[in-house]
């Protein structure tokens, strides 16, 4: 309270400051005011500025020049708040000596109805005319731009902020106006029971448009002709009942939050001459059915159209990436996002619903009534057995190309996703959390076949509706994921979680699998790959993507003794990690290197080094339980940490000379290993024989 209490008395000093302004002299001008002056050049040529003074009324006409003392003064600019708060100022014509108009100059002006702007003005300041909301009519000669002084005229509760000469932009109808409230009197006696006063503060509110259904007009007359080019930032302000907006073809730029929240807009003409939408334009206007983007559009900004779920119908002309936008539609609970006229994007839904919850004011806790709150959840799909289509049909026909992060996090009640040939990547934690669930690609399927869209579980059986009228299979919940091979990535946590998938195919088209992709798959047994060892081992792996697989298959035969083929040059980190299927390697001598943790957790007996390999990377062979010797050959130079960590069957290791460097661990835990030839080596860690 004394905060607002010392901006008032801020607002008064301001005020009594204005009042006091300083000037040099005072003349009566021809329309029969007192206008101040201060001198601004007592040199050829003279000139001065008008200043604050007594407030004048009516009709003014500044002249061009003043005579004191002898002299001849060029009346050149009108200062800073010099007619402030003239209310009963009707009219004021400038003449063409005038250069520039100061900050607040004709502030809340709240009378003035007409004004001249002249053609020698080449500066105007912020809020030269703020708060002169009655204006109708406005001529302007000059070439300035004057979009900060808040120059405006309102048609139909419009409010049209003057540009320049030519231009206007809808901006909101902000009306300031001095407001009263009371307050307690910090000098009354009682301070329980005190007497309380009245305090005057500038305040602001907004005006809507007369009308819900809205035409702006491509020009409008007020004094100079004036073409509307742009929706302006905040558009008409918080004008909720606005039904419809038609936009003319003049309007190149619709600015930030333009249309924000406005629930009951359900029709909008963007004309092809708009190039710009920008950031949250749209958003949240949720009864919004149909969006068509013209070709001449270049930008759309950051949730322009975030939160407008109604949307059925999208006709995307332009040549430009929308992904930023948030223009979306749902379909059967699944949210697809465009990203440019061509393709979608499958992104997490989330949504405020209605639930039901104890009142906490409740009189009795033991029977207590119960209020409706609104929350944020997460939207998942409408159906527990789901196929992705490869293309949506809403206006313009778009192909799903990607599942991005989180886009069916946590949706427990999915039993089966189909996902469609044209997906290339799936995000980090796609599927993360979806505990009974099967993924099938359009090759080969669920228990009820890959072509089944729609599906009724009731129990351990699946109908082909809710009339139980069509059996078509049990429901006991699949095991299988089979990805398409249009997929190149599959991001890290894709697959998290998923306890009750037992086998997955993974296509030759992979170029890496994330971090932990596959983490939390208990069951996860099999693992299937549609290509052949060469192209395995160009795939990257992030972290142990296999780990909670025995059996890897390449093309349906399962790896046991394991030859990698000449052209290979790098075996990638975690490649072969976890495949307990596995008992023997060889590997050709084209390999350089074998990166970290590349045979981790294999039931390897035997290993061929070849001699053309310089680095044997971290945990390599770390808990390969079943070797028994191992010869390093002389072209390796350093062993990595953890390298044969918990070999518990090595009994012997020979190491040549080549090697420099020995890390932490790198036989620990090797309790068998009683023969060990170590040559001369420049860097051993103290630690190589223990465990961390």
């Amino acid at each position: 309270m004394i905060k607002r209490l010392f901006f008032a008395a801020i607002i008064l000093l301001i005020g009594f400051a204005t009042k006091a302004r300083a000037y040099d002299f005072s003349a009566v001008c021809e329309s029969g005011q007192t206008l101040y002056y201060r001198i601004t050049s007592n040199a050829v040529p003279y000139t001065v500025e008008v200043t604050s003074g007594e407030a004048p009324k009516g009709d003014l006409a500044i002249p061009s020049s003043v005579s004191n003392n002898g002299k001849n003064y060029s009346v050149a600019s009108i200062g800073m708040n010099a007619f402030y708060m003239c209310k009963e100022l009707k009219s004021v014509k400038m003449p063409n000596s005038i250069a520039s108009i100061g900050d607040s100059a004709f502030y809340r002006c709240e009378g003035l109805t007409s004004v001249n702007i002249p053609k020698s003005l080449n500066s105007i300041g912020n809020d030269a005319f703020g708060g002169c909301g009655n204006l109708t009519n406005i001529k302007i000669e000059s070439n300035a731009d004057l979009s900060a002084a808040d120059l405006y005229f309102v048609k139909k509760g419009i409010k049209y902020a003057v540009q320049d000469k030519k231009s206007v932009k809808v901006l909101p109808n902000k009306v300031i106006y001095m407001g009263e409230y009371k307050v307690p009197d910090p000098n009354s006696e009682d301070p329980d029971d005190p007497n309380y006063i009245t305090i005057e503060e500038e305040m602001e509110d907004y005006f809507c448009p007369e009308d819900s259904i809205i035409v702006i007009p491509e020009t409008i007359t007020v004094g100079n002709e004036f073409t509307v080019t742009s929706i302006g930032n905040d558009g008409f302000g918080y004008c909720y009942r606005i039904k419809s907006i038609t936009i003319p073809n003049s309007v190149t730029s619709i600015g930030k939050y333009a249309f924000y929240g406005y629930e009951n807009l359900t029709s909008i003409n963007i004309p092809n001459s708009v190039t710009s939408i920008n950031d949250s334009a749209f958003m949240g206007c949720i009864n919004l059915k149909s969006v068509v983007i013209p070709s001449s559009v270049k930008k759309i900004g950051t949730d322009a159209f975030s939160s407008c779920d109604s949307i059925t119908n999208i006709t995307l002309k332009c040549d430009i990436d929308v992904s930023d936008a948030d223009l979306h539609i749902i379909k059967d609970g699944i949210k697809y996002v465009v990203q440019d006229k061509k393709s979608v994007k499958i992104m997490s839904d989330y949504g405020y619903e209605e639930v039901k919850v104890m009142d906490p004011y409740s009189d009795d806790p033991d029977n207590p009534d119960y209020v409706l709150v609104e929350v944020l959840v997460k939207r998942c799909p409408k159906n527990p057995i789901t196929t992705i289509p490869e293309t949506i049909n809403a206006g313009d026909t778009f192909t799903v190309t990607s599942i991005d992060s989180e886009a069916f996090y946590d949706c427990k009640e999915l039993l089966s996703v189909t996902i469609p040939n044209s997906v290339t990547e799936i995000g980090e934690d796609a599927f993360r959390g979806v505990k009974n669930v099967t993924y099938s690609g359009t090759a080969a399927g669920s228990p009820w076949g890959a072509q089944m869209v729609n599906g009724y579980v009731d129990g351990d059986l699946l109908y082909s509706d809710e009339t139980k009228t069509n059996l078509v299979g049990c429901s006991s919940y699949a095991t299988e994921v089979i990805i398409p091979n249009t997929v190149t990535s599959i991001d890290d946590y894709a697959f998290y979680g998923c306890r009750d998938l037992k086998s997955i195919t993974l296509p030759s088209s992979l170029t890496s699998i994330g971090t932990e992709a596959f983490r939390m798959c208990y069951g996860l047994n099999d693992i299937y790959y549609t290509g052949n060892i060469a192209e395995w081992c160009r795939i990257t792996f992030e972290n142990q993507p296999l780990v909670y697989a025995n059996n890897l298959y390449i093309n349906n035969s399962l790896v046991t003794d394991l030859v990698i083929p000449e052209n290979i040059t790098e075996i990638k980190d975690n490649a072969f990690s976890g495949a307990t299927c596995m008992t023997s390697v060889t590997i050709h001598n084209s390999v350089t290197s074998i990166g970290n943790y590349a045979f981790w957790g294999c039931s390897l007996t035997s290993i061929t080094i070849p001699n053309s390999v310089t680095r044997i990377g971290d945990g390599v062979f770390l808990r390969c339980g079943g070797l028994t010797s191992v010869t390093i050959p002389n072209s390796v130079t350093s062993i990595g940490g953890r390298a044969f960590e918990e070999c518990r069957s090595l009994t012997s290791i020979t190491i040549p000379k080549s090697v420099t460097s020995i890390g932490d661990g790198a036989f620990g835990g090797c309790e068998r290993l009683d023969s060990k030839t170590v040559k001369k080596i420049n860097k051993i860690s103290p630690n190589a024989f223990k465990m961390e």
